[in-house]
């Protein structure tokens, strides 16, 4: 056959690729239906490893898979391969090896029913994917996959189920009640097979482009590696299940053999207890022996017959056939069989060992009067336990009253007179009277200890492997008269040796394969069934997701190559934006170098004024000259505010201010801002002020003092400015957000003019006040509400105003109520207070090159009650420090020859105590981020000119770790 099979993207019917293209190699037709028929037969061989008991249905079939990607790759003209390997799968699976042995008819024909089954449903499956499932497609849309999917799957899989399992009832393999559940196994292992194995071929020629190869690894990939994790979970399973079947069949073998141990002894002790009987009672009679042996033979089921045998010489004979007539009638007598095996009248001898007495009578009559001794087997027994004293097994024998074959055994017992001396052979010899006998049938024996036996899985043999042949050794054996199962391969066995007294007796427990299977058929389907949904599962979203991206990569490329001829103009645009944010970063780098330049400019001047303001005020001025000095501070220190709003709010808008958490009181902060206004009050003011805090406000908080001072200034402030007369209530209560949060909320209330309603909106803008009238009034940027509400939103809280024009106004800002987790003191909070008295007089090194600061400085010291020493820069503050000793160390930061922190550095280099002086600076630099420079360069505190006298105390109790000066009262009334 020479015809070869290409690529026909025109008609669904013929073997057109799935990317459509045409130009695929031309593969030899003969070897595409070979190699599809050895992969078919292959993996079909190893899926009826998880068949169910018929042998056909199993939970995934791979095939299926394989059949309907060749299809859909290579056309419908490579139908042979999938009906050769169907045939050859089946044929030689595991349930039909002794059909083919058989070269069966009808094991060819199911064959064959099966193959075509599973050819027609890979062409269904072809052609439903094509008409309805839009095929050839990449796969890479959701509906496209589930079209794919739901017809390749579950629709086209009912088509081998049906034919191949209406093929099975009609051959008699399985009944025709099993018909729905077989069908449903076999749908649902040809659908998995088709999810799982179909997508994995095709992905493979879905597509071309370099890209489709990541498509391809990754959905290979994760089906084989999920497929393979779902096996061996399955064989993992399935081998613990194997090992505890296994375990429990062997408990039940062993359990078995200690059952027939133990009821074999219990049965022979019978005739130790006869013996005792017979000690005791003398010329026991039938009647006697009746009475005690029914109820042995009751309680113990396995003994066919005991017997009391006497030991007779040939002068005794004729004594004992008178002893048989009168209790049995005439014609009973001492018997043998002659060599047809008849039951005659027993030849002259020596010695006899008869059948005197036994029970049951009826069932066993015809063993009365045999002279045991007679037969070689019995009389080797007899020999044995009359020469040894204990009881001894014959072998294998008929029964004198068995009419079937069934195999028997006698046990004797011998029987001697009473006290006598037993020490030897010889003794033995003269001193027995006769045996108890027991007699067994050995298939009883099975069936009454375990006549479920068959259903528990079990084959029991019974041998004596004292017996001289093959065949006198099998006593008994359930395989025997079954052909079938005689002939089946064995799972398991297990041998037992059994007690029986005089012989060497083996129990011998088998356990089929076929019962192992069937323990076996569905164990670990709990994972496998699962874990192959899981799968294929797994290959749909894999097949989705790396189509979409494979979707995403094409239109990206496709919208780039539209974008091309727009690049140099988005590069422009590009250097524009570039070119704008350097300038925006350079504007907003001038401003701060602006604002911090400003800053120091404005504030070394303004040192200056404020110092000597104060050392003004330390003279005792005429009235009028104090309160033009006071109008000069008052006038600095609001200019003074003004700088550090710009600072604030340039901050705010940069994201550079920082708020801290401490734990501090928060009672004690209200009390100490208040107190400032409260010292404060105009002269002549109308103006009653109140401080109202509620039971269960807050104590002590975990928050940023500085900044909740800030706003409590600011806020009271306006108040204090606006308000005249009437009252400034500030209240401070719990509080509950919106979203149900704790808060404590401080609210500002006034009687002052009040705020215009359409104001309002505004209040909290940059640059607003109420009204232009009011900006010209009173003094102010209105930048403080901006700064307050922009501090409460990063502290977590928010602020309002709610206000009736020319009646008064209320402002409260809200904060989260967090609670402290240490101890407060109440010297923790900073107090306002310019007047301090000096515990311990320091000794200090001034490092101030501006003479105006040099002066105030020196003053402030001096105040202070501490003496100085001066230099005017970073260099001569070295040689200072080398030559002199000092306490502490004020630096300023910009001087020439060597600036503040350069000459900090060079300080903490001394390798003497030297370097570990406490220094704090002096900055007109207010910028913060600049403070924390001079900190890392060594320097342990910053103050801000214009030099505020209680900073400076604080900062230098703060850097020597001690209480240099204490606050005392105040002597000075604060302006508003």
């Amino acid at each position: 056959m020479s015809e070869t099979y290409g690529v026909n993207t025109d008609n669904p019917v013929s073997g057109d690729f799935p990317d459509g293209t045409g130009d695929t190699p031309m593969i030899p037709g003969l070897i595409i239906i070979l190699l599809l028929a050895v992969a078919y037969g292959g993996t079909g061989w190893l899926g009826l490893s998880w068949a169910i008991e018929t042998g056909y249905a199993t939970a995934i079939w791979p095939p299926s898979g394989i059949a309907l990607a060749a299809l859909l790759l290579f056309g419908n003209r490579v139908w042979p391969g999938i009906f050769l390997g169907s045939f050859c799968a089946n044929i030689l699976s595991v349930n039909s090896l002794e059909l083919l042995a058989n070269v069966s008819l009808g094991s060819f024909l199911v064959a064959i029913g099966i193959a075509v089954g599973a050819t027609l449903q890979a062409l269904a499956g072809r052609y439903l994917v094509y008409r309805f499932g839009e095929y050839p497609n990449r796969l890479i849309s959701f509906d496209k996959i589930i079209r794919f999917f739901v017809f390749a799957g579950p629709l086209s899989c009912i088509v081998s189920a049906m034919i191949g399992v209406t093929v099975l009832v009609l051959s008699g393999i399985i009944g025709a009640g099993d018909w729905f559940a077989t069908t449903l196994t076999w749908w649902g292992g040809d659908t998995l097979g088709v999810l799982i194995f179909t997508p994995l071929i095709l992905v493979w020629r879905l597509d071309h482009e370099k890209a489709g190869y990541k498509r391809r690894a990754i959905v290979s990939g994760i089906l084989l590696s999920t497929f393979a994790l779902t096996i061996v979970s399955y064989g993992y399973v399935r081998s613990i299940d194997k090992s505890n079947v296994m375990f429990e069949l062997e408990q039940s073998a062993a359990d078995m053999a200690k059952e027939l141990n133990l009821t074999l002894k219990g049965h022979i002790n019978i005739l130790h207890v006869q013996e005792g009987v017979f000690h005791a009672v003398q010329d026991v009679t039938p009647e006697q022996f009746q009475i005690f042996s029914n109820s042995t033979l009751t309680d113990f089921p396995a003994l066919q017959a005991v017997s009391w045998n006497p030991r007779i010489t040939d002068i005794q004979r004729a004594r004992t056939e008178n002893r048989f007539e009168a209790y049995y009638g005439e014609g009973a007598g001492i018997k043998e069989r002659d060599d047809l095996g008849n039951l005659v009248s027993a030849l002259p001898r020596d010695e006899y060992v008869p059948v005197l007495m036994i029970e049951p009578l009826e069932a066993n009559r015809k063993a009365l009067g045999f002279n045991v001794l007679s037969n070689p087997v019995r009389r080797e027994a007899l020999d044995l336990a009359r020469d040894t004293g204990e009881p001894v097994t014959t072998g294998k024998i008929r029964l004198v009253q068995e009419g079937a074959s069934q195999t028997g055994v006698l046990v004797f017992r011998p029987h001697y007179r009473k006290n006598s001396v037993l020490d030897t052979v010889d003794d033995r010899q003269q001193a027995l009277l006769g045996y108890h006998t027991g007699v067994f049938r050995v298939g009883d024996i099975i069936k009454t200890l375990f006549p479920n036996m068959e259903a528990s899985g079990f084959h029991l043999s019974l041998f004596d492997r004292s017996a001289k042949s093959e065949e006198a050794s099998i006593l008994y054996s359930s395989l025997l008269d079954d052909t079938e199962v005689k002939n089946e391969q064995t799972a398991q066995s297990w041998t037992y040796a059994v007690d029986m007294p005089g012989r060497n007796w083996e129990v011998n427990l088998r356990i089929l394969d076929s019962y192992f299977k069937e323990r076996l058929k569905k164990s670990g389907w709990e994972i496998l069934i699962p874990g192959l949904l899981i799968t294929s599962l797994i290959g749909f979203l894999a097949l989705l997701g790396t189509g979409r991206h494979l979707e995403l990569e094409t239109n990206v490329e496709e919208r780039t190559k539209e974008l091309r001829g727009e690049i140099a103009e988005r590069k422009i645009a590009e250097k524009a934006l570039i070119a704008a944010r350097k300038e925006a970063e350079s504007a907003n780098l001038a401003k701060s170098e602006f604002l911090a330049t400003m800053s120091h400019e404005i504030r070394t001047p303004m040192t200056g004024v404020i110092g000597f303001a104060d050392m003004l005020l330390e003279d005792r001025l005429k009235p009028e000259s104090l309160d033009k000095v006071e109008r000069i501070k008052d006038c600095t220190n609001s200019l003074l505010r003004v700088i550090n709003d710009i600072l604030d709010i340039s901050k705010l808008d940069a994201g550079k201010l920082e708020i801290e958490r401490v734990d501090f009181s928060l009672p004690e902060l209200i009390r100490d801002v208040f107190s400032l206004f409260n010292r404060g009050k105009r002269e002549g003011d109308e103006l009653k002020l109140e401080l109202r805090l509620s039971d269960d406000f807050p104590n002590e908080v975990n928050s940023d003092p500085t900044r909740i001072r800030q706003i409590l200034l600011n806020l009271i402030g306006n108040a204090f400015k606006f308000t005249h007369k009437g009252t400034l209530t500030v209240v401070g209560e719990r509080y509950q957000s919106a979203t149900g949060q704790e808060m404590f909320k401080i609210s500002v209330i006034d009687t002052g003019i009040g705020i215009r309603e359409d104001v309002l909106p505004e209040l909290f803008s940059e640059f607003k006040q109420a009204d232009a009238s009011i900006s010209r009034k009173y003094e102010g940027t209105g930048l403080g509400l901006v700064i307050c509400k922009r501090l409460a939103k990063l502290m977590g809280g928010e602020i309002g105003v709610e206000s009736t024009f020319g009646q008064g106004s209320t402002f409260w800002f809200a904060l989260p109520n967090i609670a402290a987790t240490s101890s407060v003191r109440t010297d923790q909070i900073k107090k306002n207070t310019d007047d301090f008295e000096t515990v311990r007089s320091l000794h200090l090194l001034i490092v101030e090159d501006n003479r105006i600061n040099q002066r105030i400085i020196e003053f402030t010291i001096e105040a202070l009650g501490h003496t100085s020493e001066l230099a005017v820069n970073g260099l001569e503050a070295l040689d200072a420090v080398k030559e002199n000793d000092f306490d502490l160390i004020l630096m300023d930061v910009r001087m020439p020859e060597m600036s503040g922190p350069d000459a900090t550095r060079e300080i903490r280099k001394f390798d003497t105590e030297k370097s570990a002086i406490p220094i704090v600076a002096l900055t007109a630099d207010a910028m913060k981020e600049h403070q924390e420079e001079y900190r890392d360069a060594g320097m342990d505190a910053c103050v801000a000119k214009p030099i505020n006298r209680g900073e400076l105390v604080e900062a230098i109790n703060h850097v020597m770790g001690e209480e240099i000066h204490r606050p005392t009262e105040e002597k000075k009334v604060l302006k508003a």
